[in-house]
């Protein structure tokens, strides 16, 4: 029935693996065994994949006339491969790790903060270009090109600004309604690795007056602060300046901070944690890089608020 698979396969992707929902299932008072358990959650994730970028959506949805918030990261998941050849009887497998991409839609409320009475929308991929064609067919869906303002947040990574802007401007989103920001606590970290090249009577004052621009968003303070802290560097060569310079467009924290809107990228953070870390990173196990999106898919939908909306799209 509807619902034994909604029970089976939410309590599959809640739990902590296939062993301990079967438990909870029995506490219900329904005995299935493992393989069971996880044949019917993979049958109803697979069911709902079919519509995978609508299922989970509310009847007319839309991101029309709002503050829309975008935040992209990576997580880490091992997989299992099969054709290392065979001991005995027995087929060996590879277990490479591979790193599944999720993205999470939102939006901000009146004071410009993300919008806690609006249920989130986290998907992810493998795949690069795969991640960004999954998110541009939510944002079809969901009209935003029809939205207010759009702001994307992540970290340095160049896989995901090379695509930012123009999957954006290819839905129609008018580029400047598009914000990009470089997740501020990223951006630190990367100022922090700075400090070692400062000259030693500098390395406590310029580095605190650096730290004060990236937090202003001053690029031109930053590059003066580098400069004149420390001797002899080359712009052009100094890896540490040539990773702000690439992203100087992305560091306007002042500016969002006056607005009231995020400056970091948190709430996919936390989502890679929550979703993907602690129910497919566990030691000694092996996912089928098939299955494990599925049910990383589900997950996500379950930790959103998204089931009921998922289970009446899906039996109605």
């Amino acid at each position: 029935s509807p619902m034994y698979q909604s029970i089976n396969c939410l309590f599959s992707v809640l739990c902590p693996s296939f062993e301990v929902s079967k438990e909870l299932l029995r506490y219900q008072d329904i005995e299935v065994n493992y393989e069971k358990v996880r044949q019917v959650s993979l049958e109803l994730s697979t069911a709902c994949m079919e519509k995978r970028c609508s299922i989970q959506l509310e009847k007319n949805e839309t991101l029309s006339g709002k503050q829309v918030i975008i935040a992209m990261d990576g997580g880490r998941t091992r997989t299992r491969v099969y054709g290392a050849g065979k001991t005995g009887r027995t087929e060996k497998f590879d277990t490479p790790w591979r790193e599944p991409k999720m993205f999470v839609i939102t939006t901000c409320d009146a004071n410009g903060k993300v919008n806690k009475e609006r249920k989130p929308i986290y998907d992810g991929t493998f795949g690069d270009d795969e991640t960004f064609d999954l998110l541009a067919a939510y944002l079809k869906n969901l009209e935003v090109d029809k939205a207010k303002e759009v702001q994307f947040l992540a970290d340095g990574a160049p896989w995901i600004w090379n695509r930012v802007k123009s999957t954006l401007l290819r839905l129609g989103v008018a580029e400047e309604k598009i914000t990009e920001t470089l997740d501020y606590y990223h951006a630190i970290e990367h100022l922090n690795d700075m400090k070692a090249y400062f000259d030693k009577d500098k390395q406590t004052s310029h580095f605190d007056q650096l730290k004060e621009a990236l937090w202003q968003g001053d690029f031109k303070e930053m590059t003066r602060l580098i400069t004149t802290g420390i001797k002899g560097v080359s712009l052009e060569e100094f890896t540490p300046y040539k990773y702000f310079k690439k992203q100087q467009n992305r560091i306007d924290y002042q500016s969002l901070r006056d607005s009231n809107r995020p400056c970091g990228s948190g709430i996919i953070e936390s989502g890679i944690r929550r979703i993907i870390n602690l129910r497919f990173k566990s030691p000694s196990t092996f996912w089928y890089p098939q299955n494990v999106e599925k049910l990383i898919f589900m997950r996500g939908i379950a930790l959103s608020g998204r089931w009921e909306i998922m289970m009446k799209n899906k039996f109605t």
